[in-house]
């Protein structure tokens, strides 16, 4: 991630460093290897290489060339990192509730009068 500075790097993956780092911070226990053997890949790299694989909508062998793994180790890391992200969710994605929506049935009337207008215009 140092090799880049910060206009290559969000040229790289459509994203600034701070926000890779914060989303790191989210998922790392859940992407981390168990172990350090056969070289594994860190966190940072497997993030890397799944947002690399988002951002080129590419194929998963250039992904995993990207870091120089095979296209089933990427396939699996990809796997792994989106079901991570998408485990955050339920702390970034928040549902309308109708009861939060003041406004809604002043909507409605406006609607329902823009609609009997409309019949009104049609019938003329």
């Amino acid at each position: 991630m140092n090799i880049w500075d910060d206009e290559d790097f969000r040229a790289r993956f459509r994203i600034s460093k701070d926000v890779v780092i914060q989303v790191l911070g989210f998922i790392n226990d859940q992407i981390s290897s168990r172990s350090d053997r056969n070289h594994a890949l860190t966190s940072i790299e497997k993030l890397l290489l799944a947002l690399r694989f988002y951002v080129t909508g590419n194929f998963l062998i250039t992904a995993g060339d990207f870091m120089g793994v095979s296209k089933t180790t990427a396939s699996l890391i990809v796997r792994d990192v989106s079901t991570a992200i998408t485990k955050l969710r339920t702390i970034f994605v928040k549902m309308i509730i109708e009861s939060e929506i003041p406004c809604k049935n002043v909507f409605i009337k406006l609607l329902n009068f823009l609609g009997q207008l409309g019949q009104l215009i049609a019938l003329l």
